[in-house]
Formats: structure tokens, C-alpha cells, sequence
């Protein structure tokens, strides 16, 4: 598992290596040559961990069989210059690979059959390259790639075999039906732009090589057997489509109805099987399953629209109950499930929702920000799924309601919601799930926000403060979710906004114990945005002059020993000390108009240099901020 696949690859590439070593060093010829079954064997390695490392190495052991094969003289015509003068020198010699890696001279060039590539051993390159986004970083020496240069590796890839197979004159050297659907599973990559319009260059492409024929006479064998020896649509060709079709709505509202109908269409097509669909033949033989349903979710989900989120509701009834609610269908977006023939075909199938189903759906209230009551709605969905079927819960699901919660609080500016998602938070541990930092995180915002009920924001401001230590506790028991900045700053945020004198102290102080808890840790330092939290504090919290300029003072000078001094954070001093006291502060100078200004600090107080990348990144702060550090 995980690190061990990957060294069990790694050991695999190490085993082909030594046995290229033993058969070039042997001038007889006699040990075991690698051919294309041990290059293939290595690769499936591979494939079966999660490893950006994994897709690296694969990449270079294809263009070793590449090269040792010699099949790149088949695409230069012999010479190398593309004018076909030496094709008569090409010779297939299974005993010369081992020559191929350097040969230099315009004689006979050879090519080694057993070395060539064949479909199975790019497909297995196609796959990886098609997961590259979803493996982890475990090369840090090597830049990433960006989603386009993966696309363009996995075309370069399809066009070497379709050159390969034409040279040969023989289509199993060509891409099947597999190779297509990694393809298609590429533009499903949320970093890809322009998406549509490659999914559309590869529909084409893939459409007009599909054999027109009758499918629905052929049973599964003669199915199976076309899918892998040319290029047949199943249903996985679909799921990636509509899956691509989800990617490109995210952030892409300009062509988000576009998008929903084509992904309709998509669906559409697949139910009734009696027409032409993109350039592909009538395929009767498919129908949808559950993961083309929970893709075309997706696509609700990243649209962020009312009408979706009604859309994706009524799919989920519609699948448990059998129910279609028509009230608030839209004649210019009638939706999947207004078509009475797709509808009566979908309910024939029986496709049982799961988990995903649940979670998407509600991740399409949480996305929503039309709706003003996404929180509710998302727990009473839930509610109704699990007193069907207990099953359908999930991390997601829950996960899904937390968001739909902060969304709720920031349309409404509500902190009060924060008791909400609290407790959503403490049934998804209850039920053995186990939120990261991100959703305490979330959690933790909600209590920012403004809450009119005077005990009610004192009660919000104190169980932030616990939710974090209990944060911190959990962290140092068994190592999961570690608080970072934005954890802090959230619990000492809710503090800002009490009324009453007595519950301004009593916030003041406890944002203080938030404070050194962050200096304790040892688990992340504090940022610009602390300090402002913790001035902002103190001007509404501390009326007496005395003990106001005492703790602006240590916080000043905490503030500026952490070189996070800024002009934003002298403004807010402005506004608490009047100018006599501002003398006061050691090291703080007034300028002729009576405003401070970090470059006319006095000589005590020193320029820091900026901070490098890898600083400025670990502290979250911007690019072009200076700081400054007090000499002690």
C-alpha cells in the first residue's frame, strides 16, 4: 500500500535495468534480453500506487523501449530525413536493441519487434498519465506539470500509435476504446482550460473512427472483444464526458446552461440509444448507471444555481421514491427529468443512489448562493436520506452540510449559525468521521460573523475558543488536524463585537489566552492579520487609559519583534491612544501631520530584509509588504 507500491515499481524498473546490464555485457548474447511483456510488467507496477514519481518513471521507461526498439527509424523513413531513400535499410532484427540506444551510421537500421510498444504498454502510460492530478507530490526535485502539458503528452502518446499502427499496417498497434476514455478522463482535470473545446476536438476524433454496425444484435463478448481491439463507446466513455462537462462549470459561468444541457443531452442520449449522438452511431446496448447520475450531480453542483440545486433534488426523490416534482420545472431549462420518455426509461432501470449521490446533492445547496437558507435545507435533505437508508452517509455528506452552513452565515452575516455547524461538526465525529483542519476551519469562521444577541455572542465567542483548544488537544493526542494561522485568527476574531463592558473584558482576555495558546503550540506563528484581530480588541474593549496604552504597548512591541509591524496596524493605534500616549510608546515616532508611519520609525527600530518565498508562503503574507523587527 501507498509507499510500498511505489518501491515495489521502483524495484521492478531496478530488476529491467540489471537485466539490460547482463545482456550488454554479455558478448555472446546468450542471457535473457528485455522485451515489451517485462517493459508492460514494470509499468502495471507502477500503475497500482498513487504517485506522481510513479507517472515520472513510467514516462522515461516507455521512451527507453522506444528508443532501444528502434521503431522511431519506421517514422523517418530509414535516414532520419523523412524522404523515404533508405526505407530498403530497415531490417526487423529481434537481437538488436541493445545498438539502437546510439547508432550513428546510415547502414542498416534495425528495429526489434519484441521492443516496439504495443497498446497494452502505452494504456498503461495513458491511465497514469490520465490519474496524474490525483497522485501525490512525491518528487519535490521535479516541477509539477500544468494539466495541459499532461494532455498534450497522453495526444502525443495516441498519435504514436495511430503513426505505429499505419507504418505496420496493423490496427491493434492502433488506440482502442481504453485509450480514448483516459483521454476523455483528462479534460475531466479542474486545472485544464479551454476543456470543452479539447473534449470536442477528441469526440471528433474518437467518432469518426467508431464502426458503424447494428450493436444491439452483438451480445457482451462481441462487445468486449470490439472495445478492445477498435474503437466502441461503453459506458465509462460517457461517465468521462459528463465528468468533463462538471470540471469546465467550475468557475464558468458564462457557459454554465450551455454546459447543463450539453450534459443533459449527454444523458439523454444514452437513455433513449435510438439516435446519433457527436458523431457516434446509435448505441442502444448502453444505459446510464450511477456514476453517470452522480457525474451529472456534479455538474449541478459546480453551477451554483437555484434552479440546479431544485434539479438535483428532484433526481435524488426521483431515484428513491419515484417521484417527480413539477413545480418548478422551467420551460427554457426544462432539465433532465422533463423528457416523460427519459424519465420512464431512467425509472425502468432502478439505479439505487449511494453516498455520492447524498453528498452531491447537498454539495449543490452548499454551492448555492441564491439560496438564503442552504444550511437548513441541507440538513433536512439529509435527514430525509438517512431515514431511508442509513447507508447514504458519508465524510462528503457531512462535510457538505458544514458548508452549506457558512454559506448560510455569509449571505445572512449571521455568527448565530455557528451553533449549527458546530453541531454538524460534533455528529460527524460521532459517527467515526474525522474532520480535517479545512472544516474546523470553516466552523471556526461562522463565529466572526455578527451575532445582535448580546449572551448569544458572548456563548459563540467562548466555544470557538474551546472548539480550538480541543483542536489543539486532538492534534497532539493522535496527530489529525493541525490548527494553522487561520484557526487562531478565527477564535480571536469572534471575539470582536461583544457588548457590555463586563463581556468586551471578557472577550479581550480570552482572545489573550487564544493568543499565547499560538505562542505555545509551537504549531505555526502568528501573522499580520493576529495582531489587527488583537488591536481591534483592545480599542473596543479596555476603557481605562492606563491599562489600554500598558497592553497596547507589550502588543507593540510583541508585534514588532515578529517584524510584522505595518502601517495598518499604526493606524488602529491612532485610533486607540491619543498622541500623548503614542510619545509614550517606546520607539514610536509622531511626524509633523500627527500620523505614524513605519519609515519614520527611529533608529531603535530596524528594516527588516524581506522574507524569502518559502517564508512569505509559510506565513501567509503578502508580496510586497515590509517588515520590521525591534532590536532587543
Amino acid at each position: 500500500k501507498g509507499n510500498n507500491e511505489l518501491l515495489a515499481g521502483e524495484r521492478a524498473a531496478q530488476i529491467l535495468a540489471f537485466m539490460w546490464q547482463e545482456y550488454d555485457k554479455d558478448p555472446s548474447k546468450n542471457a535473457v534480453k528485455p522485451d515489451v511483456i517485462h517493459y508492460t510488467a514494470v509499468l502495471n507496477a507502477l500503475s497500482r500506487t498513487s504517485s506522481k514519481k510513479a507517472v515520472y518513471l513510467a514516462q522515461s521507461l516507455l521512451d527507453d523501449a522506444e528508443q532501444r526498439s528502434g521503431m522511431h527509424y519506421l517514422f523517418s523513413n530509414g535516414d532520419g530525413d523523412g524522404d523515404g531513400d533508405d526505407d530498403e535499410n530497415i531490417i526487423f532484427d529481434s537481437s538488436s536493441g541493445e545498438d539502437n540506444t546510439n547508432a550513428n551510421t546510415n547502414t542498416n537500421r534495425a528495429v526489434d519487434p519484441n521492443l516496439v510498444p504495443d497498446r497494452k504498454c502505452y494504456n498503461t502510460v495513458l491511465y497514469l498519465l490520465s490519474q496524474y492530478f490525483h497522485c501525490r507530490n512525491d518528487d519535490r526535485e521535479r516541477k509539477n506539470y500544468i494539466a495541459s502539458e499532461v494532455l498534450q503528452k497522453m495526444k502525443k502518446i495516441i498519435d504514436a500509435m495511430d503513426q505505429l499502427g499505419d507504418v505496420l499496417d496493423d490496427d491493434n498497434w492502433k488506440p482502442n476504446t481504453r485509450s480514448y476514455n483516459y483521454l476523455l478522463r483528462a479534460c475531466s482535470f479542474p486545472q485544464l482550460r479551454n476543456s470543452i473545446i479539447e473534449l470536442d476536438d477528441i469526440l471528433a476524433k474518437m467518432g469518426s473512427r467508431i464502426q458503424t454496425i447494428d450493436y444491439s444484435t452483438l451480445d457482451s463478448d462481441d462487445l468486449i472483444a470490439l472495445e478492445d481491439n477498435s474503437v466502441v463507446p461503453n459506458i465509462y466513455t460517457f461517465n468521462a464526458i459528463i465528468q468533463a462537462y462538471a470540471a469546465s462549470s467550475v468557475n464558468n459561468d458564462s457557459l454554465d446552461n450551455s454546459i447543463l444541457q450539453k450534459a443533459e443531452k449527454t444523458i439523454q442520449a444514452l437513455l433513449k440509444g435510438n439516435k446519433a449522438f457527436r458523431g457516434f452511431p446509435p448505441l442502444p446496448h448502453l444505459k446510464p448507471d450511477i456514476v453517470t447520475i452522480n457525474s451529472y450531480l456534479n455538474v449541478l453542483s459546480n453551477s451554483g444555481k437555484e434552479s440546479a440545486v431544485y434539479k438535483a433534488e428532484n433526481i435524488l426523490k426521483f431515484l428513491l421514491l419515484g417521484v417527480h416534482d413539477s413545480n418548478h420545472d422551467n420551460e427554457e431549462d426544462p432539465g433532465l427529468l422533463c423528457d416523460t420518455e427519459a424519465m420512464r426509461i431512467l425509472q425502468s432501470l432502478q439505479i439505487q443512489p449511494n453516498a455520492i449521490t447524498c453528498s452531491t446533492t447537498i454539495n449543490a445547496i452548499a454551492n448555492c448562493d441564491e439560496l438564503i437558507n442552504s444550511g437548513q435545507r441541507a440538513e433536512e435533505l439529509y435527514s430525509k436520506m438517512i431515514a431511508i437508508n442509513s447507508k447514504m452517509t458519508s465524510q462528503s455528506c457531512h462535510i457538505g452540510i458544514i458548508n452549506a452552513w457558512a454559506n448560510e452565515a455569509k449571505i445572512k452575516n449571521d455568527g448565530s449559525l455557528y451553533v449549527d455547524a458546530e453541531a454538524a461538526l460534533k455528529r460527524m465525529k460521532m459517527e467515526g468521521f474525522y474532520p480535517s483542519e479545512k472544516v474546523y476551519n470553516v466552523v471556526l469562521s461562522i463565529a466572526g460573523y455578527p451575532i445582535t444577541d448580546e449572551i448569544a455572542k458572548r456563548n459563540v465567542a467562548s466555544s470557538a475558543r474551546e472548539l480550538l483548544f480541543t483542536m489543539i488537544e486532538e492534534f497532539d493526542d493522535n496527530g489529525i488536524a493541525k490548527p494553522d494561522i487561520y484557526s487562531f485568527n478565527h477564535a480571536i476574531k469572534a471575539n470582536i463585537g461583544l457588548q457590555g463592558e463586563m463581556n468586551k473584558r471578557e472577550g479581550f482576555f480570552g482572545a489573550i489566552d487564544t493568543f499565547n495558546a499560538l505562542k505555545r503550540s509551537n504549531i505555526c506563528a502568528a501573522n499580520d492579520q493576529t495582531f489587527i484581530h488583537m488591536f481591534k480588541l483592545l480599542q473596543t474593549s479596555i476603557t481605562d487609559s492606563v491599562e489600554c496604552t500598558g497592553l497596547c504597548e507589550e502588543l507593540f512591541h510583541k508585534c514588532c519583534k515578529a517584524g510584522l509591524a505595518t502601517n495598518a496596524i499604526l493606524r488602529i493605534m491612532e485610533n486607540i491612544l491619543p498622541s500623548t500616549s503614542l510619545r509614550r510608546i517606546e520607539a514610536c515616532k509622531v511626524k509633523k501631520d500627527g500620523k505614524l508611519n513605519v519609515n519614520n520609525l527611529p533608529a531603535d527600530w530596524g528594516r527588516n530584509r524581506r522574507v524569502g518565498q518559502n517564508q512569505r508562503r509559510n506565513r501567509k503574507q503578502r508580496s510586497r509588504k515590509m517588515y520590521y523587527q525591534f532590536r532587543t
